[in-house]
């Protein structure tokens, strides 16, 4: 069974020059159905559409906030019985997930904001919808600490909270996941920074420390991350020791903690713009 969902404005099925059904908003499905199909595929497939989430929300104007289900929007369907042509028509004319549930508009918004190329944008959405576990649209901590390079990292929960600081939610978007994402973009001497300065770069590594988000790293938060990096291979006395250095070699105001102006100077000689670059495929 697939599913082709796409929002509109109005829809309508013809036949014979007359229209047999309308909708006003909501969503088109074009569904393919093939003989094998289970009643446990039909409830799959149904529950997904009403719960993705994939209009704006008119109280808040939040994008891929509004479910089907939540906004009382209306669903036009039609099916296709399983043939050749049906495989080929959905294995390749119509393309996957990704590009189904992207609009171009979207897309091109996307890239002007964050710098991703249209291809790389569909490839981080169907990363974003195999992690959606939950067919709800959003990510959950849960789901980000699936992916297993984040659960066997020690800073793993940071990293993900960093996600979350840019939702300010329990819950992250497509949009918000995306814009953290462009921050580890590499530098480009043909293209302006967008979202991936090195200053963007730096904010993003000094947040990793700064936990209660009061715009200076203290002793007992840098210990903190010392802890899960190297705490299982030295002694707490040797842990404070490093501790205290680091501090004082930074401070240069004397205030026993490090300000992200500090932060910035001590990280003046490394190569931060390639040590915190991933290189996306296109």
């Amino acid at each position: 069974m697939r599913a082709i969902i796409q929002r509109v404005s109005k829809a309508s099925v013809v036949v014979d020059g007359k229209a047999v059904s309308e909708i006003e908003k909501g969503v088109c499905v074009l569904l393919g159905i093939s003989r094998e199909d289970s009643t446990e595929d039909f409830e799959y497939v149904a529950k997904k559409i009403l719960n993705a989430r994939l209009f704006e929300s008119a109280d808040t104007g939040k994008r891929w906030d509004v479910s089907v289900k939540d906004g009382g929007y209306e669903i036009l369907s039609e099916f296709v019985e399983s043939t050749c042509n049906y495989y080929y028509f959905f294995g390749c004319k119509m393309g996957n997930k990704s590009s189904v549930m992207l609009r171009d508009e979207e897309i091109s918004e996307i890239q002007e904001e964050t710098g991703f190329s249209p291809s790389q944008i569909e490839r981080l959405y169907s990363r974003f919808t195999s992690l959606d576990k939950g067919d709800t649209g959003t990510l959950s901590r849960e789901d980000f600490l699936r992916i297993p390079e984040l659960a066997i990292n020690p800073v793993g929960e940071r990293i993900v909270n960093a996600f979350f600081k840019e939702s300010h939610e329990d819950q992250v978007n497509f949009r918000q996941y995306v814009r953290v994402l462009a921050k580890f973009r590499p530098l480009s001497e043909k293209k302006p920074p967008k979202l991936n300065s090195k200053d963007d770069k730096l904010k993003f590594a000094f947040s990793m420390y700064d936990q209660d988000e009061d715009g200076f790293i203290s002793k007992d938060e840098l210990l903190s991350v010392l802890n899960l990096l190297i705490g299982a291979n030295i002694s707490q006395d040797q842990l404070a020791s490093i501790a205290e250095r680091t501090i004082n070699e930074a401070d240069a105001d004397g205030d026993q903690r490090i300000s992200y102006e500090e932060f910035v100077q001590s990280l003046e000689r490394s190569e931060v713009e390639q040590k915190m670059s991933i290189r996306f495929l296109n």
